[in-house]
């Protein structure tokens, strides 16, 4: 994108969160991160991560909800240390883009293919650049979701319509 895009990382870990902050900033330097260890997902962002478990709460559907509400077509990504089939459905379901299991790195290079994409197109859309696009943007986000699906043995998953309305 041209310009900075803001994201906020939402995690009462604060080693995951300085970790985070390096590796997102060394993969995209554009992109300007701000952190909280509370639940709190105030102010105007493109992109969010959030941690699902706070303490021993998981918080992460409630707050994908006040952000959807707010900013149908922010990119929500929650992150986890563990994921399981309720709590992925709930997710999707309140409009959550993409999970990602904190402790695996190959999912985190997935999440970051998700964050290039919707990057790319915005910019696309804003006509600063014409790659990317929405179709890789629906393919690797469908992509993840199948993977999901895979994971979940069987389970259904019924993922949101701002998964795709939120990026035409």
């Amino acid at each position: 994108m041209s310009g900075l895009t803001r994201a906020l990382l939402v995690d009462d870990d604060e080693w995951f969160r300085k970790a985070f902050r390096a590796r997102l900033r060394a993969t995209f330097p554009n992109i300007e991160l701000t952190d909280r260890a509370e639940p709190d997902v105030s102010g105007q962002y493109e992109i969010y991560f959030l941690d699902n478990q706070f303490g021993d709460v998981p918080l992460a559907a409630e707050l994908v909800q006040s952000i959807r509400r707010a900013y149908p077509k922010a990119l929500v990504i929650a992150l986890s240390g563990r994921l399981d089939a309720p709590t992925l459905k709930r997710l999707i379901n309140e409009g959550c883009n993409g999970a990602c299991e904190k402790g695996d790195p190959d999912e985190l290079a997935r999440t970051f293919d998700v964050v290039r994409a919707y990057l790319a197109t915005a910019d696309a859309t804003a006509g600063t650049r014409q790659t990317g696009g929405l179709g890789g943007t629906i393919r690797l986000i469908t992509d993840l979701l199948r993977e999901w699906n895979n994971r979940l043995d069987g389970n259904d998953i019924v993922p949101d319509p701002h998964l795709t309305a939120a990026h035409r």
